[in-house]
């Protein structure tokens, strides 16, 4: 059926250069390659599509995450995550906006805290993407900031257990023993009958004599 929507929406284009047709026949000729029916269009077209939604309407949100997403699957990671961040700037939500996307830099680091640290100047971020941000300073190597990141989070907003378990690898990998010893206190204090925690404080403070 996906076929004969295209051709419907490509006779509507008769009537009209509607962008948002073209956006719908992008869309769906994704869907059908993504999902390996026989396709009688190529990515190559519904990139060709969204690109002329794009011309009409250069900061819509849809069109560039769309773009994002044919990029991706065209092999053009780079393109894509340019088009996603496009996305995130043109948002109205810029912080729902990133978190929808964010999942797609997670094999590009840099990028992806880039993108979260151009966001911080005006926003304040949420939980989803202080991780994401820890985790891409993890992945770049950058522990110390990781560590740092994860402290002044948890200071003002004293987040749920699972957030400090996860964090805990990354505070060690910083390698400061300060950092460590808050963290462990932080947590100890706030859950301090949870059997998990007691049994990492346990283990940890033994390894440190």
């Amino acid at each position: 059926m996906k076929q004969e929507a295209i051709l419907s929406f490509e006779k509507a284009l008769n009537y009209g250069n509607d962008p948002v047709v073209h956006y719908e026949i992008a869309k769906l000729i994704l869907e059908q390659t993504l999902n390996d029916f026989s396709s009688f269009r190529s990515l190559q077209d519904a990139m060709h599509h969204i690109q002329i939604a794009l011309k009409s309407d250069d900061k819509n949100v849809w069109y560039h995450a769309l773009a994002g997403e044919i990029s991706w699957s065209m092999g053009n990671e780079m393109d894509a995550l340019t088009y996603f961040s496009s996305a995130v700037n043109y948002s109205e939500n810029k912080i729902y906006a990133a978190e929808t996307h964010m999942n797609w830099f997670s094999a590009f680091p840099k990028e992806g805290l880039a993108l979260i640290k151009e966001l911080e100047k005006s926003k304040a971020l949420s939980v989803t993407l202080v991780q994401y941000k820890v985790e891409f300073l993890s992945a770049v190597g950058n522990y110390k900031e990781a560590s740092q990141n994860l402290i002044a989070f948890e200071k003002t907003n004293k987040p749920e257990l699972d957030f400090y378990i996860s964090g805990l690898e990354i505070i060690r990998k910083g390698q400061d023993e300060n950092q460590l010893s808050y963290w462990l206190n932080e947590v100890y204090t706030r859950f301090p009958d949870e059997p998990s925690v007691k049994l990492i404080r346990s283990e940890l403070l033994s390894q440190q004599g």
